[in-house]
């Protein structure tokens, strides 16, 4: 069944970051959205990084997602998001900070995959340990290894390995490895 007209467009506007649709939207409709809907916005927002958007839904929103479960996607694209939408996301839910996000790893092996250095050290600088970092249960470093083998030049997975290995991070990574925030 296709999306009313109203939901394509509150999924456009967060897709796209456009702060002024989505309030229209909102405004407009705000009635109708139930909880899924809402933790779809939340979780696109959050991917593609635009904390802006995010902030609003918070702001406008202020008692969604009203179930704790429906937390963890908003999380996991946090983290998918950068520093940004992490931050915007564990200031509003302060609970979801050293989530696992399950079979994608933790919070510092996801971030370091998807490329977000600032993100990186944040999580190491509040007590990520770079040891346990995984991504899709393995350690992270064999995994950024394998990303930068073929660049030309430094990139911010490069600047990100190093960080990591300067911190502790090992190619077998951590035997115990729990959630990567305690």
């Amino acid at each position: 069944m296709p999306l009313e007209k109203w939901n394509q467009e509150a999924m456009e506007a967060c897709s796209k970051g456009d702060n002024d649709k989505l309030t229209a939207t909102l405004d407009a409709y705000v009635d109708k959205m139930d909880d899924k809907t809402i933790e779809d916005m939340l979780a696109v927002c959050a991917k593609e990084g635009h904390d802006h958007v995010l902030r609003t839904i918070f702001n406008r929103l202020p008692n969604n997602p009203p179930q704790h479960s429906l937390l963890s996607s908003l999380h996991d694209n946090a983290v998918i998001g950068g520093l940004a939408t992490y931050q915007a996301t564990t200031e509003r839910y302060p609970q979801v900070r050293g989530w696992d996000l399950g079979h994608l790893g933790d919070e510092l092996g996801v971030a370091a995959y998807y490329g977000h250095k600032d993100l990186v050290k944040y999580l190491l600088d509040h007590g990520a340990v770079a040891n346990n970092a995984r991504f899709m249960y393995h350690p992270i470093v064999p995994q950024m290894i394998a990303l930068t083998k073929d660049e030309d030049s430094p990139s911010q997975r490069t600047e990100i390995l190093q960080l990591l290995r300067e911190k502790g991070a090992t190619i077998e990574g951590s035997k115990d490895i729990p959630s990567s925030l305690t």
